[in-house]
């Protein structure tokens, strides 16, 4: 008897070492692998972030001049980093200006989409609205057509329309008047430039 279960333990021992001897072995490989893979292995490089980007979180104008797939995308973008502000003196500003600020009104906003816009290929115009029974306050969009659907963008953002006349109706609404009431100047890339150069600090909006 104790001869057959010394020979169980035995053979018991020599399995638990034979397990510990190839979970070992295994182990090693692993390591061996992995250290392969991870020398093999050569991390991407990293883009570099312009100076503004990585102090203040924001892009430089040199850098958000470029394409881009929607009119959506460029509203969204204009949106997230620049702020709405009030003019005292209403003063017109290329999007390079309003960028540098980082803020801006209506007129603002309208320009600098409709540069970003020209550069990815999308055709647009200023629509500056003013109640026709006087005052000076005044609104203005950024109207143009993408996909067969007419959109507007007003202070950065982004909403599609039936027609240029919802444009009008929402504008209305904006300014408390009735549409009728409404009179409307449409201004392409070349008419805006036309502008500022005759008339940069003109009261135009105020919304």
């Amino acid at each position: 008897m104790k001869t057959r279960q010394n020979g169980k333990a035995i053979a018991k021992t020599v399995r638990v070492a034979l397990v510990a001897a190839l979970w070992t072995g295994f182990a090693a490989v692993a390591q061996a692998e992995e250290l392969t893979v991870a020398s093999l292995t050569q991390p991407e490089p990293v883009a570099t972030k312009s100076w503004a980007k990585r102090v203040f979180g924001r892009l430089e104008w040199s850098e958000v001049l470029k394409g881009y797939e929607s009119p959506r995308e460029i509203c969204r973008l204009v949106e997230q980093n620049i702020r709405y502000k009030t003019e005292e003196a209403d003063q017109w500003s290329k999007g390079e200006e309003t960028w540098a600020r980082g803020r801006g009104d209506c007129e603002d906003f309208a320009v600098m989409i409709q540069e970003l816009c020209a550069l990815s290929g999308m055709q647009t115009k200023v629509h500056l609205y003013f109640p026709a029974t006087g005052g000076k306050e005044g609104h203005a969009v950024l109207v143009g057509e993408w996909n067969g659907k007419v959109w507007f963008s007003s202070n950065g953002e982004y909403e599609e329309v039936k027609s240029e006349d919802d444009v009008r109706r929402r504008v209305a609404r904006m300014l408390s008047c009735k549409e009728k009431q409404l009179w409307v100047m449409k201004l392409n890339e070349t008419d805006v430039a036309n502008y500022m150069a005759k008339a940069p600090a003109r009261a135009v909006a105020s919304r």
